[in-house]
């Protein structure tokens, strides 16, 4: 009786791999200029990533700065929706008819809790447009990092509750 052989698929030698200990011994180790070519090109990946970190710190800071805007100017829209006419502000804080008689904040400029010290410029309009509604406009304006202003404006069209 004849003995059946078992198939080895991978007994060929293209796969059959070397031992860890046969590779070190047969070994002569890496040249110089291989050792400085893998070191670029590790260099250059390095570099890309750095950049890519500045621009993502960037992206953020600038992200934060809207975010501090826009509350800023929230605040004031909310400050001004909660004066009554009976309030003696009234007439003094919602008379601005256009941003070139705008109101300014008088802490200018402020920071992010709105107290005086920051990089922020509040400023504020009342336009009414009609008896019974009037448009609050804020904008909040500053100049980031690389010296550019920027600004965030906000309007809301506030309903006054008769007296």
């Amino acid at each position: 009786m004849k003995k059946t052989q078992k198939k080895k698929w991978l007994s060929f030698p293209a796969f059959q791999l070397p031992s860890f200990p046969a590779l070190l011994r047969n070994s002569r180790g890496m040249t110089l200029l291989e050792v400085l070519m893998a070191s670029a090109i590790f260099m250059v990946a390095m570099l890309a990533i750095l950049g890519m970190q500045v621009t993502a710190m960037h992206g953020a800071k600038y992200g934060n700065q809207i975010v501090v805007a826009t509350s800023l100017a929230s605040d004031k829209v909310e400050e001004l929706m909660n004066i009554t006419p009976n309030d003696p502000l009234y007439g003094t804080l919602l008379s601005a008819v256009d941003e070139a008689h705008a109101h300014v904040d008088a802490n200018n400029p402020i920071n992010e809790e709105g107290n005086a010290g920051g990089p922020y410029t509040r400023s504020w309009w009342v336009v009414d447009t009609n008896a019974m509604t009037k448009t609050i406009t804020t904008k909040v304006s500053w100049s980031d990092a690389w010296g550019v202003n920027r600004q965030v404006q906000m309007s809301y069209d506030y309903y006054i509750m008769p007296a």
